[in-house]
């Protein structure tokens, strides 16, 4: 799935109340092409959903304040249909029926990344190879393509 195949963007609202984790998503989708959106905790979330239509969200599953959880039901109490992709470390069987779409499990990489957003979107993922290079400080240094 590449966002420029589409007549916008893909909007992603990314949730996850790991700042430094956030930012990294945050990176790596705005070099794919996507738009992106952030909040720390399920709260930011469902404010950010005042003003930014997310086309899918990003979920964390853990976070004080809010959870994964609740942010899933506030979306099916309030009739908002948005694809929701959750990331977690456990298998979370009522995330599924709360509506999620699809599971990231942590820690994850790029391709796994864009897999699952786009299994959410209902569209096949495109395949490549990136490399990410990540200084000591653990920030992304660069990356590049490879063919």
């Amino acid at each position: 799935m590449r966002p420029e195949d589409s007549a916008h963007p893909i909007r992603v609202l990314v949730v996850d109340d790991d700042p430094r984790l956030v930012m990294a998503m945050s990176d790596v989708l705005a070099a794919e092409g996507y738009e992106t959106k952030t909040a720390q905790n399920g709260e930011v979330a469902i404010r950010q959903l005042a003003s930014f239509s997310p086309d899918v969200m990003l979920l964390d599953m853990e976070m004080p304040k809010m959870d994964g959880f609740d942010v899933l039901r506030w979306l099916k109490k309030n009739g908002i249909q948005v694809p929701v992709v959750i990331a977690s470390n456990n298998d979370d069987v009522s995330a599924k029926e709360l509506g999620a779409v699809a599971k990231l499990p942590k820690p994850f990489d790029l391709d796994q990344l864009l897999a699952a957003l786009a299994s959410a979107l209902g569209k096949p993922a495109h395949t490549r190879y990136v490399i990410y290079r990540i200084d000591a400080g653990q920030q992304m240094a660069g990356c590049h393509e490879v063919r």
